[in-house]
């Protein structure tokens, strides 16, 4: 299975909605500056989910589909389908959550640049009976696990 193909296909949608100043105050769709009881991190995850959310679903290979990508405070969360069974994905767990980690934390530096600012990227995969499989979480100690 292609993950090392998926992880690149996030981080390219997350590298072209961050834009060239990751984490600095911005306006929203409003005009308006972001809330300041939030912080930097949450703000860009705000920015970014919609405009990465405006390319979904998405076909990622012939057995995944990029459903959602939303955010919740500080972490940044897609949803995945994959056309298996849920032990057959489970299986291979060890396998995606490497790629994941590589791709996101040494693939581009904005990937390695919004997880050292306190930022999480979950991966959820469902199986082909919409139940959930496998769940990865990628911040910057993962990284350095690496």
């Amino acid at each position: 299975m292609p993950w090392t193909r998926l992880g690149a296909f996030a981080l390219l949608m997350i590298g072209s909605a961050a834009g060239a100043e990751t984490l600095g105050p911005e306006a929203n769709d409003t005009g308006k500056t972001m809330s300041a009881d939030k912080t930097p991190i949450e703000e860009t995850w705000a920015r970014m989910a919609p405009e990465m959310g405006k390319h979904l679903p998405m076909a990622v290979d012939d057995k995944t589909t990029w459903l959602t990508v939303s955010n919740e405070g500080s972490v940044l969360v897609s949803t995945f389908l994959i056309d298996l069974p849920k032990e057959q994905i489970q299986a291979t767990k060890d396998e995606m959550e490497r790629a994941a980690i590589e791709n996101t934390c040494r693939g581009t530096e904005s990937g390695q640049e919004l997880l050292d600012a306190g930022g999480v990227i979950r991966q959820m995969f469902y199986d082909q009976n919409d139940q959930l499989a496998v769940t990865i979480d990628v911040d910057s100690k993962s990284c350095r696990k690496r």
